[in-house]
Parts: C-alpha cells; structure tokens; sequence
C-alpha cells in the first residue's frame, strides 16, 4: 500500500459527529434575521444540509419552516452537534445541558469571553470546565 492509499477504517473517526454531523441542533434559533441563531438557520438550510436541523427557542413555535423545541431535553432522539447562538453567560449550563443529552461536539457563536477582560477570562474558564466535565 502506497501512501497515497488507506486501509479501510475500522469504526467512525471521533470527528464524524462533528464533521458530517446526521442532526444538528441550534440552541439560541432565532426568528430575527439580524441574530446568530437566524444566521445559522438560514446557513445550514440555504447550505443544502440535509441532516435534521433542531432549533432551540422556547418562545416561538417554528422558525422558517421548522418547527422549534423549548430546550434541548426535548428533541427526541440524538443529537449530533450543537450550535451555540446564546449570550457568553448562558453557555456553561448550555454545554452541561449538551453533556446529559450525549451531544457529541458543540460550537459557540459568541463573544464575551477572554477579549472583554478579567471577567470574560473567568467564565473562558468555566466554558472550558463544562466542556470537559460533558465530555
């Protein structure tokens, strides 16, 4: 075998989920074409993505088309990726929350950590702790 060629590959690469993830859920969908959550709607349908799109708002019932959860514990069935589109604060307890449904990988669309000072540097951290702790 040259190095050009790979043995077939026993199990999914940990980094499937992440990459060509079967279900994504967008916890901070919004129906605000100005918001993240919107953006990222409109990405992941005008994109072609053809997995099941699960946004999380527990103040509207759908969101272009697709109808939303009130939180994550209640999409039925696994979820594969998170989008994080929700204030810097929040996102501890989202990514504990992403943890106890067994999402497999999260990406967070915000600022508010580190760049802003003393205080962004210190929930960077508890993000970082949660994300950990999740798994």
């Amino acid at each position: 075998m040259n190095d050009t060629q790979h043995a077939p590959l026993a199990k999914k690469s940990p980094l499937h989920d992440f990459l060509a993830p079967g279900s994504i859920a967008i916890i901070g969908a919004s129906a605000d074409p100005t918001k993240r959550g919107y953006k990222a709607m409109v990405g992941l349908i005008k994109g072609g993505y053809a997995g099941r799109i699960h946004p999380i708002n527990p103040k509207v019932s759908e969101i272009l088309g697709v109808p939303t959860h009130p939180s994550l514990d209640e999409v039925p069935g696994p979820v594969d990726l998170a989008l994080i589109c929700t204030p810097a604060s929040t996102i501890p307890g989202l990514l504990a929350e992403c943890g106890r449904k067994g999402v497999k990988g999260a990406v967070i669309l915000a600022s508010g950590f580190r760049e802003t000072g003393p205080e962004g540097a210190k929930l960077e951290q508890k993000v970082l702790e949660a994300a950990r702790a999740g798994g």
